[in-house]
């Protein structure tokens, strides 16, 4: 049975590509949204090659033809983490809808995961699909949860400026986009959990060696005497 490519089976689709950077980790997604009589004619497919051919698509059929999409698309979407290329399992698929074969749209999704240690990382991500079956991509990305977006933007080089997003038609956009980000833990930056500055004072400071009950007693103390001068004020001629 010839092998399915994610995006060499599909004729019409609109695509978005996103490069997620979490704590300890690089998502990277790809959602296909396909309209009605393209999402009806990718299903037969999938229920002929990987089904029974019956008409109705079930979810063990759908996850036996998105599994040999997800082969292709690691041949199709390249991936290079600081300067070496790293070869990721697409192994968290989506299509919906299952069931009954309509005319109705659908939605592909692909899921990959990239460790990353503490530190920063330039990860280049090289598209190999067929750009010209796509009437619009777009393009995202973002950091967050332990992890800072720095910079962002196209070609292979480390970006200079953070572009959070990009669109184009078809083939005429750019193949090879590229991120920077820094995973906390690493010594760049400040205010990361662990750094002193959040901590709160140290052994030796001023108001480090401070007990929490003589915190109290002075707050009591200077509440007091607040209160006092306040009346002293008010009984003055």
């Amino acid at each position: 049975m010839a092998r399915a490519h994610l995006g060499h089976a599909v004729q019409s689709a609109e695509r978005y590509l996103k490069v997620d950077f979490e704590g300890g980790h690089v998502r990277v997604v790809v959602s296909l949204m396909l309209g009605p009589g393209e999402a009806a004619r990718v299903l037969r497919v999938a229920d002929r090659e990987d089904g029974d051919g019956d008409g109705t698509l079930t979810p063990t059929e759908a996850d036996a033809y998105l599994a040999r999409w997800g082969v292709g698309l690691g041949e199709d979407l390249v991936l290079e983490l600081d300067g070496a290329a790293v070869r990721v399992d697409w192994g968290e698929a989506y299509l919906d809808p299952s069931g009954p074969i309509s005319h109705r749209p659908a939605t592909v999704e692909m899921i990959a995961r990239v460790p990353l240690s503490a530190g920063e990382h330039h990860l280049v991500l090289r598209d190999g699909m067929r750009r010209e079956t796509f009437e619009r991509t777009d393009v995202a990305f973002s950091g967050h949860d332990g992890a800072e977006l720095v910079a962002s933007g196209v070609g292979e080089e480390r970006p200079s400026a953070r572009v959070p997003a990009i669109a184009f038609a078809g083939a005429r956009g750019p193949d090879v986009f590229s991120a920077v980000a820094v995973v906390e833990g690493s010594s760049r930056g400040g205010g990361l959990p662990g750094d002193a500055a959040s901590e709160g004072p140290a052994a030796g400071h001023p108001l480090g060696d401070f007990g929490a009950l003589e915190a109290g007693a002075l707050a009591v103390v200077i509440l007091v005497s607040a209160g006092l001068l306040m009346l002293w004020r008010r009984r003055r001629p």
